[in-house]
């Protein structure tokens, strides 16, 4: 969804998942090419759990597991001095992408300690066009666009966000790239989220406020050292 951005910013890329089924080691290969191929740099967690092993430990709560992940991320952003963060959006509808925020947003409050010009942005994966009056915003034109367009169809199985963004606003709409400010924890205050399917039909849905809501409030209290909301 950022490519240009990507291209242009060259960053260090962190990646949370490797993929999901029989595909999985081909996803994260192909996203680490994605990411060589556009400049940027590959980070220490890249493809650090499997989409099944994700939403297994969303099941069982592991909490210490997702702690552990925000210092290892808020580490890396210290040890490079990183200024600018950006991330997935919280959107509702795949739990690892909204993990992915929660994590995110407690790595930047627990680097901001020590540095404190960090910025944390997010951007969005399946919702329409972003209007807040802080986003940054970017067309893809030209060889760029080719190779945007090209990495999308780069791996073995279809991306779902990059289908239903097509299938809700068009492909024009992959053209356009925006980053805003995010509001750091404010998954805790939505409601009736939810997720679009469980990974595997055999094994129990993830459940916004039984799964999600309680880890993100143990990242929060581990990132605050107080029970500032209860989940």
């Amino acid at each position: 969804m950022v490519h240009g951005w990507l291209e242009k910013a060259r960053p260090l890329v962190f990646v949370l998942t490797s993929g999901s089924g029989t595909g999985e080691e081909a996803a994260i290969g192909t996203t680490a090419q994605i990411v060589q191929h556009a400049g940027a740099r590959i980070g220490g967690i890249f493809g650090r759990c499997t989409d099944r092993g994700l939403h297994a430990a969303l099941l069982m709560k592991e909490k210490e597991r997702f702690n552990s992940f925000a210092q290892e991320l808020a580490d890396a952003f210290l040890d490079e001095s990183i200024d600018l963060v950006v991330g997935d959006s919280a959107e509702g509808f795949d739990p690892a992408h909204d993990l992915c925020r929660v994590i995110v947003d407690a790595a930047v409050g627990i680097a901001a300690q020590t540095r404190l010009q960090i910025k944390n942005f997010e951007f969005p994966l399946v919702g329409g066009p972003i209007s807040r009056s802080t986003t940054l915003r970017q067309r893809v034109e030209g060889e760029a666009w080719l190779r945007k367009f090209a990495s999308c169809q780069a791996y073995a199985e279809p991306i779902r966000e990059i289908e239903r963004r097509l299938a809700n606003d068009g492909l024009d709409a992959l053209r356009e790239e925006h980053l805003r400010l995010a509001m750091p924890w404010s998954i805790r205050n939505r409601r009736g989220v939810l997720y679009s399917r469980a990974e595997d039909g055999r094994i129990p849905a993830i459940q916004f406020a039984d799964h999600l809501l309680p880890v993100a409030g143990s990242v929060h209290r581990y990132v605050s050292g107080k029970h500032a909301w209860a989940a």
